[in-house]
């Protein structure tokens, strides 16, 4: 980086810049973010999470117009890649975005606007 690029602010983003971002695991780790957000429905999730702050499955499923079971399913897997944490309250489960690149890429995909596409 050069002396005007600001500091990144979460050390884990690897700027694409440098050198490590270059390295095999880092290529790797790259390739699975992609992967997880290639499937429309999850980045459609994804999104509405990114917006949304903590939100419940049916509450997703309304917003988006995504059948339960099918968000449940892409919840599942963004959930096993560690991309969503969730969070009880009583009977209730609640969606946030875990995963800092994920939430650097969608804010750069899409910026403050919740109605992008």
């Amino acid at each position: 980086m050069s002396d005007h690029d600001p500091a990144p602010e979460d050390e884990s983003v690897v700027d694409p810049r440098s050198s490590s971002a270059t390295s095999t695991t880092s290529i790797e780790a790259w390739a699975k973010v992609f992967d997880l957000m290639s499937d429309p429905t999850r980045l459609r999730l994804l999104l509405r999470i990114h917006f949304a702050g903590p939100i419940r499955v049916s509450d997703l499923a309304d917003q988006t117009g995504i059948r339960e079971g099918t968000v449940s399913q892409a919840l599942r897997v963004l959930r096993a890649a560690e991309a969503v944490s969730t969070e009880r309250d009583g009977r209730s489960i609640y969606y946030s975005l875990a995963d800092p690149v994920i939430h650097d890429l969608l804010h750069r995909l899409v910026g403050d606007d919740p109605h992008a596409r």
